[in-house]
């Protein structure tokens, strides 16, 4: 009489759960890769703005007037996606303008801005 043998595998079940629990786990990583990549992109353009800003507030530091209350403009070629606004009030109390400058940019349909508010004199 024959012996059936008792070789055991993998059943088809047991490979489709192993398969899919590789995929979610697959998804998963991607996804925090991703979300990762994005959280990137935001600082990227959080610290140009903020250069930006800088860049600006020096020149407004080092003797552009403030020719009216509200200016707006970009900042050329190489940062078109930015955009500045500047507003300016005069304190009664002090020789001194409120500044408050604006740099927005648009990412992925949204809007992101970044105010930075400083006195100068007049």
């Amino acid at each position: 009489m024959l012996k059936l043998s008792q070789n055991k595998g993998f059943l088809l079940f047991e490979a489709m759960v192993a398969v899919a629990v590789l995929s979610l786990g697959i998804t998963l990583t991607l996804n925090s890769f991703f979300s990762i990549i994005d959280a990137a992109r935001v600082s990227q353009d959080y610290i140009i703005a903020s250069s930006l800003i800088e860049a600006k507030m020096f020149q407004l530091e080092t003797g552009e007037i403030l020719e009216t209350e509200v200016q707006s403009g970009d900042f050329g070629e190489g940062y078109k996606d930015y955009s500045w606004v500047l507003k300016s009030k005069a304190l009664e109390d002090a020789s001194l303008n409120e500044v408050t400058l604006t740099v927005a940019w648009e990412r992925a349909e949204k809007l992101h801005d970044l105010d930075v508010v400083t006195y100068l004199k007049r």
